[in-house]
């Protein structure tokens, strides 16, 4: 006897992406949660050890001034001197100053500054004030962010 094959129609299977659909959400949900806008960008010098914090606010593209535990500054990157050459820091401030203002158009009274962590107030105060002196009025402290 012959078996007859029989044949079937083919029939078009359903696909539920319903939870793959949830996954993707959730992904994205958390990549925009992690998602950093600033636009600052800056390499940190040896002996800058950078707070902590949980902030969440985002740095101002402007003048960048960094301060190492060993008390040397640099601004945008640039080793300037010790905290306590005032007349050299004030002078270079002023100098970036007028060319960030020519060149991007910005708030010329904003300063981003990085302390390392372990420095003395006294120390924060004094340059502060040193930036002050240049016509910076409005202090943006850059801390590392918290997870």
């Amino acid at each position: 006897m012959r078996t007859k094959r029989i044949k079937r129609k083919k029939e078009i299977l359903d696909v539920d992406i319903t939870s793959l659909l949830d996954i993707l959400v959730i992904l994205l949900f958390f990549l925009l949660q992690s998602y950093n806008t600033s636009e600052v960008k800056m390499k940190v010098p040896d002996k800058l050890n950078v707070a902590q914090s949980l902030s969440k606010n985002n740095a101002k593209k402007t003048i960048v001034m960094q301060i190492t535990q060993d008390k040397k500054v640099f601004i945008d990157n640039e080793y300037i001197g010790k905290t306590n050459n005032q007349r050299t820091i004030i002078n270079q401030l002023s100098k970036s100053k007028e060319m960030n203002k020519k060149a991007k158009g910005m708030n010329d009274k904003d300063i981003n500054i990085v302390f390392d962590q372990d420095l003395p107030y006294h120390i924060v105060k004094s340059i502060m004030k040193t930036a002050n002196k240049a016509g910076f009025s409005n202090f943006h402290f850059i801390v590392q962010g918290g997870s």
